[in-house]
C-alpha cells in the first residue's frame, strides 16, 4: 500500500509541479506588469513547496523515482526530436485551451535528478513503524518492577550496599635477632608476638661494603 500511495501522490503532486511552472515562469520578466510579475512568483514558490515534500516527505521511492524518470525522459525527448515535442504539447495546449502548459525544459532536467536520488535513501524503504529503529526491529516490552508498588531504578527494599574494605597498611616486622620475638603488626588485626624458638632471626638486609675494605675472603 505504501509503494499505491506513493504512486498516486506523485503523480498527483508532479503534475501540479508541471502546470505551476509553466503558468509561472512566463509571468515573469522585466516588461511584465508588478501584479503578473508577484502571481508569477506565488505560483512558482507553491511549486517549490510541492517539490520539496516529494523530495522530503517519507515516502516510498517508487512514485518520486518514476516522477523524475519523466521529467528526464520529456526532457531529453524535447532535445533529441524537437518537432514531435512540440506537436505533442501543443495538442495538449489546445485540449487545456491553453497555451503555458509547457514548462521550461532545462527546469524538468534539474528537478529530476533529485527525485531519481530519493532511490538510495535507506529510510524511503522503511515503513514508518521500523524508521525509529533498525529492520526487523521489535517494541521493547514495557518494564514492570519487581515489587509492587516500588519505582523503577530504584534499589529494592531491604537492601543496603556492603561495607568498604578496611584501609590496607603493610606489616610493620621489627628488628629481630638469634632468640627474638617476632612482631607482627596490621591496620585491622592486633600484635601478635611469635614464641620464643631459639633459631637464629631472620637475616638482616644486605649492604654494599664500604669504599677500600673490599671484600674478605
Amino acid at each position: 500500500m505504501r509503494h499505491v500511495g506513493s504512486l498516486v501522490l506523485s503523480a498527483v503532486l508532479g503534475l501540479l509541479v508541471w502546470a505551476l511552472l509553466g503558468f509561472g515562469t512566463p509571468e515573469l520578466g522585466f516588461d511584465e506588469p508588478v501584479l503578473s510579475s508577484v502571481v508569477g512568483l506565488v505560483l512558482l514558490c507553491l511549486a517549490g513547496v510541492l517539490y520539496a515534500v516529494l523530495v522530503l516527505a517519507p515516502l516510498s521511492p517508487v512514485g518520486p523515482v518514476l516522477l523524475g524518470l519523466t521529467y528526464l525522459g520529456v526532457s531529453l525527448w524535447a532535445g533529441v526530436d524537437t518537432v514531435s515535442y512540440g506537436r505533442t504539447i501543443d495538442g495538449v495546449n489546445d485540449l487545456l485551451r491553453t497555451e503555458r502548459f509547457d514548462p521550461p525544459l532545462q527546469l524538468l532536467l534539474v528537478l529530476a535528478w533529485p527525485l531519481l536520488g530519493t532511490v538510495v535513501s535507506p529510510r524511503r524503504w522503511r515503513s514508518p513503524a521500523r524508521a525509529a529503529g533498525y529492520p526487523g526491529a521489535r517494541p521493547a516490552a514495557p518494564y514492570a518492577p519487581a515489587y509492587p508498588g516500588h519505582p523503577p531504578g530504584a534499589p529494592a527494599p531491604g537492601w543496603a550496599p556492603p561495607a568498604p574494605p578496611p584501609e590496607w597498611a603493610p606489616p610493620v616486622t621489627p628488628p629481630g635477632g638469634t632468640g627474638a620475638a617476632q612482631l607482627t603488626q596490621t591496620s585491622q588485626f592486633p600484635a601478635v608476638v611469635a614464641p620464643e624458638t631459639g633459631l637464629p632471626g631472620p637475616t638482616p638486609p644486605w649492604a654494599p661494603p664500604r669504599p677500600g675494605t673490599g671484600w674478605s675472603g
